[in-house]
């Protein structure tokens, strides 16, 4: 043990001597670690870590996972009617609850009226997470009746902002939507789910009246809840996904897209962060390549550092120290310098993991507590040792074994042991490309796959295009027998006049934002034009709709103020409509349910970006009995940002108590969309460019190395007349045979490596030639480029110097 730390000693203080390749070596290192502590910091908290409720592996997330994703799936949904079923016969649940985690309340009273997201839960919905209030109770059965009083529970951090942690607060009353709402308990701080949830309320279901008639339409009425179980004793997932399934198979109430849909039932942990994985799995892969030519780097460093040191080890070799102990005293200095490398690179998710969980795709892990605990620690600790041996053993055993006799003479001179050590720096730098190129080539893939997106019609024009979604109604539209549809009448006639506006129109749903409703439709016509039966989107705009989103009429003609309700009932379709149901035939003329489609409108997208189209039918709102619009569509003659206040400012003047209103602009709602796939790109995108620098500063560092073994040589070219030209490509040749060395097997493992990123591409495939060789051309260029800076030095070689260089 004391031999260790006299080894550890002597390491300090022999990279104490040398600050400047002791500052590069840690620097280089703590990139590469502090990385990948960044990356398992974040796989710990989401994807090792247990969800924080007893026994919460017992704990499963139930959905429906329709067959055809024509409308976008379920997103871990089911319908409450499979609720009901599931929680009235199987036995594979000690607990079934249903919940719906985006519900939202304009809460008023105390302060000014706040619009907060919150939950509605079913019964057992709290004993299945085995959580008890801070205050008060949890609701009582006749609460949690379709006709029990109004009650709610509130999270501890709305109780401390909003009710200022009075310990009376149980029993109070709230305004919320206009109705007086006991408080009947307060949560624990520790208890976040659904995560981001302000209040919790009782969620109503219907039980009955799962149909309704109106003339010959025939609606099913069906909500769309979150689903969670606790597993019975001796239950495995399997076993309640079969049970679940020959329930469901039985079912008649369900919709008829979800009439052979398959149930999914996984973790609630799965269900959660289950979608995360493969990115983080994939980021963790390119940092550990990016670890990989850090520690190449200062493997090539080592070695070029024992070349100076030759004479020294010869003469430690002289004195008795075998070739055990040179190489325990070397790989000390490596470990030492890992260490320092790796305590550096803890300032690297310290500084970093909010800006990195910031990015799109991972924000639904922003919630997650992450921390640098024991573990983390522990992690960087094992990276340091193992690191420090990787990268120190090929060059501790290259230098252990010194020529004697050679390097004790005075001016030894080149020997065989440089000429092992230079094909050592040579095969790192191979690596260190080939490597490079792996990370490069992914990031490509998702570049070109963000473009392919980018370059998707959208179907409309977004720019100079204004949405708004209200929240809740204030209590004082209520009054009077004032309904939602007054207030977007006001907000219409205020819009329309406010400078810089072009035309307003109301609709259920607009561009990128989903659908409001589907219904089942059957084309009249004869076959075998006709498709069968099945499901489209349907939505209720006003006649200036088309134009204000910019969508283009294809065929027939757009709604008009004659299309009131006492008229003919009208309809248009969109493009995916007459493709499905007509075989891409004129659909004007045709009837549906009573309507006439009048117009035929280009598709435009719906859920995203990368969603096909899917049938859509449009009607107008004069002409569906109770319509309430759900969204304004405003279209501004200027920039469309300068009107985004003075719409706020308008909904405030019309009802003073509505929570802030969403106010944005469409363009952004498209960039929105790619975000995800934008954020992607970029993070790979981070992580390939360092590994490229890392790989050219190592490239570039071993021709100089290469350089200045051959100084000599150099010198007797220039002597017998070689040119600066002749030198360059001398010198720039050896680097092109790295590189293309390099080149060839990084291709080799990028062809292997990307499929891992088959799924999240869109456009390109896992191999896309062009992107290959985009990437290889970008990489030969950056790398010779670095090889050129020490080449250009040796082209200025005095012949006089280099000749008395030995």
């Amino acid at each position: 043990m004391s031999s260790l730390f006299q080894d550890l000693r002597y390491a300090l203080r022999g990279l104490a001597r040398s600050p400047g390749f002791t500052a590069v070596a840690v620097l280089t290192l703590a990139l590469g670690a502090g990385a990948n502590t960044l990356l398992f910091s974040v796989i710990q908290a989401v994807l090792l870590r247990p969800l924080p409720y007893p026994d919460s592996d017992r704990i499963v997330s139930i959905a429906l996972a329709p067959g055809d994703n024509t409308f976008g799936g379920m997103d871990g949904q089911a319908t409450h009617w499979a609720f009901f079923e599931w929680r009235d016969e199987s036995r594979s649940f000690t607990d079934l609850a249903a919940y719906v985690s985006e519900a939202r309340a304009l809460i008023g009273g105390g302060s000014a009226p706040e619009d907060l997201r919150g939950a509605e839960v079913t019964a057992r919905f709290f004993p299945l997470f085995g959580v008890e209030p801070a205050l008060g109770r949890t609701f009582a059965a006749e609460e949690l009746a379709p006709t029990g009083p109004p009650v709610v529970l509130l999270s501890h951090g709305l109780w401390q902002t909003r009710f200022g942690a009075a310990p009376g607060v149980v029993g109070r009353t709230v305004d919320m939507d206009g109705e007086t709402v006991t408080v009947v308990g307060v949560l624990p701080a520790s208890f976040d789910f659904p995560s981001g949830a302000r209040f919790w309320r009782p969620l109503r279901l219907p039980t009955t009246g799962g149909e309704t008639k109106s003339g010959n339409k025939t609606t099913l009425t069906t909500w769309f809840v979150h689903v969670a179980g606790r597993l019975a004793p001796g239950v495995s997932i399997t076993q309640a996904r079969t049970d679940l399934a020959g329930l469901s198979s039985r079912s008649s109430t369900q919709p008829l897209f979800l009439r052979n849909a398959a149930v999914d039932v996984v973790s609630l942990h799965e269900r959660l962060y289950g979608s995360t994985r493969p990115l983080l799995l994939i980021l963790l892969g390119a940092v550990g390549f990016v670890l990989l030519i850090a520690c190449a780097n200062v493997a090539s460093l080592l070695v070029a550092r024992a070349s100076r040191r030759e004479r020294e080890f010869a003469i430690r070799a002289a004195l008795g120290a075998g070739r055990v102990r040179l190489i325990r005293q070397l790989l000390a200095e490596s470990v030492v310098l890992a260490i320092l490398g790796a305590a550096a690179g803890l300032l690297v998710p310290v500084l970093g993991l909010r800006l990195f969980l910031h990015a799109t795709p991972l924000r639904a892990i922003e919630a997650v507590e992450i921390q640098l605990d024991a573990s983390v620690l522990a992690f960087t600790t094992g990276l340091a040792l193992l690191t420090g041996v990787a990268f120190g053993v090929a060059p501790a055993l290259a230098a252990s074994r010194p020529n004697v006799a050679e390097q004790l003479k005075s001016g030894g001179g080149q020997t065989g042991s440089s000429v092992r050590r230079a094909r050592l720096r040579k095969g790192l730098v191979v690596a260190e490309l080939a490597a490079a190129l792996v990370v490069l080539t992914g990031a490509g893939l998702l570049t070109r796959s963000l473009l392919e997106l980018l370059a998707v019609d959208p179907g409309f024009r977004p720019d100079r295009v204004v949405g708004v979604t209200l929240g809740r109604l204030s209590k004082s539209w209520f009054l009077q027998g004032r309904a939602r549809s007054a207030l977007y009448d006001v907000l219409v006639e205020r819009l329309a006049v406010l400078p810089g506006v072009a035309s307003v129109a109301l609709t259920d749903a607009l561009p990128l934002s989903g659908f409001a409703s589907h219904i089942t439709i059957s084309v009249d016509g004869p076959p075998p034009m006709l498709n069968r039966t099945r499901e489209a989107a349907l939505s209720a705009v006003t006649p200036d709709y088309f134009n204000t989103v910019g969508a283009r009429i294809t065929g027939g003609r757009t709604f008009t103020a004659a299309d009131r309700a006492d008229a003919t009932p009208v309809a248009i379709v969109n493009t995916a409509f007459t493709r499905v149901f007509l075989r891409g035939g004129d659909p004007v003329g045709h009837r549906f349910q009573n309507r006439t489609i009048i117009g035929e409108v280009k598709d435009m997208l719906q859920l995203s970006r990368e969603s096909p189209a899917v049938p859509e039918v449009f009607i107008p709102a004069s002409q569906e009995a109770g319509y309430t619009p759900r969204v304004i569509a405003i279209r501004s003659k200027a920039d469309p940002e300068a009107l985004l206040e003075p719409i706020r400012r308008t909904v405030r003047a019309i009802d003073p108590e509505q929570g802030a209103p969403r106010v944005f602009t469409l363009e952004s709602e498209l960039a929105r969309s790619a975000a995800p796939r934008r954020d992607n790109a970029i993070l790979l995108g981070a992580f390939a460019a360092v590994a490229l620098a890392l790989a050219a500063v190592g490239l570039a560092g071993v021709i100089a190395y290469l350089v200045a073994q051959r100084t000599h040589e150099i010198g007797v070219r220039v002597a017998f007349g070689a040119g600066r030209g002749d030198v360059l490509r001398l010198v720039v040749g050896e680097g092109v045979r790295l590189v293309a060395i390099g080149v060839v097997i990084g291709l080799v493992g990028a062809v292997a490596a990307t499929r891992v990123l088959a799924g999240m591409l869109f456009g390109v495939t896992a191999t896309d030639p062009m992107t290959f060789v985009i990437v290889s051309a970008v990489l030969v260029v950056v790398a010779l480029g670095a090889a050129v800076v020490p080449a250009r030095r040796a082209a200025r070689v005095d012949p006089m110097v280099a000749l008395r260089y030995e």
